[in-house]
């Protein structure tokens, strides 16, 4: 296999923009404030999205896009319906907190990220060549992501506003 790609900035003059009102997301892997990896689906075609950086002013989340072979594609799918069926496992385990407090949920859980574990060997594959094309978080409610604040010693989370 190929180096890994590196991308910089520059990239995005190198590349085509995908109109963000033309991205749909259809799941997401890793989460901080926003997605940051994971598949969409744009005229058709079903990409892998891997964030590559904040804009300076923090508004907008700049994301490259891999196409997905149909291999890749159901190893995408068998992960997310897994990721379900662990969910749906768990609910019956949730306290009033949403803690999970039993051996059982303890084992489920081993056994979830595990599976996340397993695909995150996989997923590196998806985006070591180099990108298709690019979007912005900005335009897209799905890639929005939230915003944490504090006012007067409380924390509020709150939905980053595109564009």
């Amino acid at each position: 296999m190929s180096a890994m790609f590196e991308p910089t900035p520059a990239d995005l003059l190198i590349y085509p923009h995908f109109p963000e009102g033309e991205i749909k997301l259809l799941g997401h892997f890793d989460w901080f404030d926003g997605p940051m990896n994971g598949v969409v689906l744009h005229l058709g075609n079903y990409y892998w999205f891997q964030a590559f950086f904040d804009d300076d002013e923090g508004k907008d989340t700049f994301y490259f896009l891999y196409p997905l072979i149909d291999d890749d594609l159901k190893n995408c799918r068998a992960f997310f319906e897994r990721l379900q069926e662990f969910a749906n496992a768990l609910k019956p385990f949730e306290n009033p907190t949403g803690h999970l407090q039993t051996p059982e949920a303890a084992a489920l859980g081993a056994f979830q990220e595990q599976a996340r574990a397993d695909f995150r060997a996989k997923m590196k594959v998806f985006s070591s060549h180099k990108p298709v094309g690019w979007f912005s978080s900005s335009g897209n409610s799905s890639f929005a992501g939230v915003i944490l604040t504090e006012k007067n010693g409380v924390s509020y989370i709150s939905p980053k506003r595109p564009g």
